[in-house]
C-alpha cells in the first residue's frame, strides 16, 4: 500500500464526506488554493486512492471539469 501525507488522508476523508467534488468545492472547504490541491488530487489519483470523471460545465466553453471520488482502493484504506 502507498504512503500518503496526512493532508492527502485529509483530502481523502472529505471526498469521502461528501461522495463526489470539484476542485473548487475542495478549495472552498479547506481554505486551500487550487493548486496546492490539485497537486495532491494528482498525487492521490497516481496512488489510485481516487477516481477522476470528466464533464463539461453546462453552457460554458473551455475545459472539462474533473468530478473527484474515491476508488476501491482510497474506501479501503480509509476502513
Amino acid at each position: 500500500m502507498h504512503k500518503i501525507t496526512s493532508k492527502e488522508q485529509d483530502l481523502l476523508l472529505i471526498i469521502a464526506k461528501y461522495q463526489q467534488l470539484l476542485i473548487e468545492q475542495i478549495s472552498l472547504i479547506t481554505s486551500l488554493g487550487k493548486r496546492e490541491i490539485q497537486r495532491k488530487i494528482n498525487n492521490l489519483y497516481k496512488k489510485n486512492f481516487i477516481n477522476f470523471e470528466s464533464r463539461k460545465p453546462d453552457g460554458k466553453k473551455g475545459r472539462s471539469e474533473n468530478i473527484i471520488s474515491l476508488s476501491e482502493i482510497g474506501f479501503k484504506y480509509l476502513q
